[in-house]
């Protein structure tokens, strides 16, 4: 279970971060403000979750499960990252919220 909830807390961390670093390029400070702290919320409980696993890595020295968590991590992150891109194109950036909307 644990494995879920970290792999479901990366993907929104590192989509919130995609989201946030968008948001900076637009000329909305609300829009920045609520992806940054959505971004950095995510952030907080990704790392609650994920040093419980880092932990036992480093533990047990067991090389499969690090290489399960870097799977995991580098998967579940990219996957995070593009999705928001893509739903933030679609339907959050419009009008003062669109990148480069100056």
């Amino acid at each position: 279970m644990r494995w879920l909830i970290w792999a479901i807390t990366l993907m929104l961390t590192n989509g919130s971060g995609t989201l946030a670093s968008r948001a900076r390029n637009t000329p909305s400070y609300g829009y920045h403000a609520v992806a940054a702290l959505f971004s950095h919320g995510c952030f907080f409980v990704a790392q609650l979750v994920g040093l419980d696993i880092l932990v036992e890595v480093l533990r047990t020295h067991d090389v499969a499960l690090a290489a399960k968590a870097f799977a995991c991590y580098a998967l579940t992150s990219t996957t995070g990252s593009v999705l928001m891109q893509y739903f933030a194109i679609r339907f959050l950036e419009k009008g003062n919220r669109r990148v480069g909307g100056y």
